[in-house]
C-alpha cells in the first residue's frame, strides 16, 4: 500500500509529471523544468502510463500537483488520462500541452484540465501555467483536508460519545433474547409455519 504523506508547503516548488509521446520533446521540457527549479517527479511517454506513473511519483516523492500532458498520443490521449487522472486523484491539475488547442474545442474544460499551452509558445507561458495549477491544487487539498475535519466534527456532535447507540462499551442486545420469530425469517413473512 502506498503511503501517503502531507503535500509540500506553498513555498516549495511544484511537483510535476511530465507525459508527452515525444521524447526529443519529453528531453527538453525535462530540462526547461529542472533549470527552473521545478520538481520533476516523473515522465510517461503514453496517457495509458499517467496514474501508474503518478502512483509512482507519490510513492517515491510524497506528492505530486500537477501533470504536464500532450493532448494526441497513441493508445490513450491527454484528454481521456486526464478525466482518468481527475476521477482518482481529484486535487492533482492537468496543464494540457499541445499543438491542436484550437481544435479541442470546450472538451479540456469538460475533462477537468486546469491550463491549455500551445506547444511553441515562450516557455514562461507553461511555466506560469504549472505554478498556477500548483497553487490551486494545494488549495485543493489544503480545502478537502479541511472539509475531511468538519465533516468528522460534525459526526462527532451529532453522536457524542455515552448517547445510546453511539458508545461502543454501552448496552447491546443479547444474541436469542427476542420474542417470537425473527422479523427476517420465512415463518414471520409468510404466516404461522404448519
Amino acid at each position: 500500500m502506498t503511503e501517503w504523506t502531507a503535500p509540500p508547503a506553498v513555498d516549495q516548488p511544484p511537483r510535476v509529471l511530465l507525459v508527452d509521446d515525444h521524447i526529443g520533446l519529453l528531453a527538453q521540457l525535462t530540462e526547461l523544468l529542472t533549470e527552473s527549479g521545478i520538481d520533476l517527479v516523473g515522465t510517461a511517454t503514453d496517457g495509458h502510463q499517467v496514474l501508474s506513473a503518478i502512483t509512482a511519483a507519490i510513492a517515491g516523492h510524497g506528492w505530486v500537483d500537477v501533470v504536464v500532458m500532450d493532448a494526441r498520443m497513441p493508445t490513450v490521449n491527454g484528454l481521456a488520462a486526464t478525466r482518468q487522472v481527475k476521477a482518482v486523484f481529484p486535487a492533482i491539475e492537468v496543464v494540457l500541452h499541445t499543438a491542436f488547442a484550437d481544435q479541442l474545442g470546450t472538451e479540456p474544460q469538460d475533462v477537468g484540465v486546469f491550463a491549455q499551452i500551445a506547444k511553441g509558445s515562450h516557455p514562461n507561458h507553461l511555466l506560469n501555467a504549472i505554478h498556477q495549477a500548483c497553487a490551486s491544487a494545494r488549495r485543493h487539498r489544503r480545502d478537502g483536508r479541511a472539509n475531511a475535519v468538519a465533516e468528522v466534527r460534525r459526526v462527532m456532535a451529532a453522536y457524542p460519545p455515552g448517547e445510546a447507540g453511539a458508545d461502543p462499551g454501552g448496552p447491546r442486545p443479547r444474541v436469542g433474547s427476542h420474542h417470537g420469530p425473527h422479523p427476517q425469517t420465512p415463518a414471520s413473512r409468510m404466516g404461522a409455519a404448519t
